[in-house]
């Protein structure tokens, strides 16, 4: 056992920009109008400063940053971690940067203000400046895993002594490039979506538990079928923490586990979200942590690269 909980969240989603929103809708099954996020005014919404090339990955991860600090005053100190999940960064902004370069008389003659958003830890390092983060800043790259794999990461960061607790989370936007590199995987996971979000993870305490984080597995698939993969390290995580499959209460996973877990009630936020990409992971969790089912929960993730990545939870 981690010794760790989840007590707060905070996400923007194509339910609209707040979390309640969000909640709302998962709770209700209410397809939302689409897959964006709706009403994202940046300069509106963030100010001139700083935003004029602010893209949508970076506009969101601070935004629900900003929200969930508001929530819980005090958290804004050298003890809180920041760790976000993404795929490779802001497509959009990525592509913008080599077409400058490709298009303007010198190849280094591109726009300077889109460097920051064009990195793949710009929106943590954003959230970090804007909010004034000053604990250990992280970014994983895992795709669709990308949110699991923060929050595992955001677990030893804690448990080594670097911090006290943590936000954890992701950020995807939804732009003509993400959809054209998407559009080059053979299998298609469904209707594109975007939105961000974090979770608190810390040491239970004043806060409320929505969940404790028991541990978690992983998998690289090579070769065998993905489903028999993700049933293994499901089977794997299970067993080492003493618990019976029976027992599982809730499964988020984008595959098939019935077979497996077929007591459990299943949790699909994609199939109202669409494809949300690095922070898939969030919604999962966020899905989950709204039921109002108590006992052991699975959530597994599964990125492009066949990379599995499982958290097991108790929910009370």
């Amino acid at each position: 056992m981690s010794g760790l909980a989840l007590t707060a969240h905070a996400a923007a989603s194509a339910y609209g920009l707040a979390t309640p929103a969000l909640l709302a809708g998962l709770r209700t099954g209410r397809a939302p109008g689409g897959f964006a996020v709706p009403e994202v005014d940046i300069q509106a919404l963030l100010g001139l400063k700083g935003t004029a090339s602010m893209d949508r990955a970076a506009a969101l991860a601070v935004l629900t940053v900003g929200e969930l600090l508001a929530a819980h005053p005090g958290l804004a100190d050298p003890d809180t971690a920041l760790v976000l999940g993404t795929t490779s960064g802001s497509a959009g902004t990525q592509a913008n940067v080599v077409r400058g370069s490709l298009t303007r008389r010198r190849p280094y003659f591109i726009e300077p203000s889109l460097v920051p958003f064009a990195l793949m830890n710009g929106p943590a390092s954003i959230c970090a400046i804007r909010h004034g983060l000053r604990g250990p800043n992280a970014t994983v790259a895992g795709g669709r895993a990308a949110v699991l794999s923060a929050l595992r990461y955001a677990s030893r960061l804690i448990g080594g002594g670097q911090c006290a607790r943590a936000l954890v989370g992701g950020t995807e936007e939804l732009t003509p490039e993400r959809e054209w590199l998407e559009g080059q995987y053979p299998v298609q996971a469904g209707p594109l979506g975007e939105g961000a979000g974090v979770l608190l993870l810390e040491p239970p305490g004043p806060r409320p538990v929505l969940a404790e984080v028991l541990g978690f597995g992983s998998r690289l698939v090579a070769g065998d079928p993905v489903q028999e993969a993700v049933a293994d390290c499901v089977r794997g995580l299970l067993a080492r923490h003493r618990i019976e499959p029976g027992e599982v209460g809730l499964v988020s996973a984008p595959v098939e586990l019935s077979g497996l877990l077929g007591a459990a009630t299943v949790v699909d936020p994609a199939g109202l979200l669409g494809d949300t990409g690095a922070a898939a992971g969030l919604f999962q969790l966020i899905g989950v942590l709204t039921t109002g089912i108590g006992g052991p929960a699975v959530v597994v993730s599964v990125d492009q690269d066949h990379t599995v990545v499982a958290a097991l939870l108790r929910l009370p």
